[in-house]
């Protein structure tokens, strides 16, 4: 199983070999994050199957009567967009991190 902390190294990882996209991350405001939840994080939630067989989500998928339903919108925990927007801000605080060390 994959966890948030896991998919987050992962996509670091890969961000070292694309600067571009660090830096992105590294310079956006924290209530600025999402921005980046249409484009990289459907790009997440593709990626790490979070809508089909992510164990992230799974009692989200098998659950429905769980679900947190706030006048009409899906307000779950483990919905794939509250899923990927966490992965979102987990590399965002791991951009800073080494953002910070980087400049020291």
């Amino acid at each position: 199983m994959k966890t948030i902390s896991e998919i987050a190294d992962a996509e670091m990882i890969l961000f070292r070999h694309a600067p571009e996209y660090m830096f992105e991350f590294a310079n956006t405001k924290e209530d600025d994050l999402v921005k980046h939840h249409t484009g990289y994080g459907m790009h997440l939630r593709n990626k790490y199957k979070l809508w089909f067989e992510s164990p992230l989500t799974k009692n989200w998928r098998e659950n429905p009567e769980s679900r947190n339903i706030d006048a009409g919108i899906d307000c779950s925990e483990d919905h794939p967009d509250a899923i990927s927007m966490r992965i979102v801000e987990k590399i965002w605080e791991l951009t800073q991190l080494e953002s910070s060390i980087l400049n020291d």
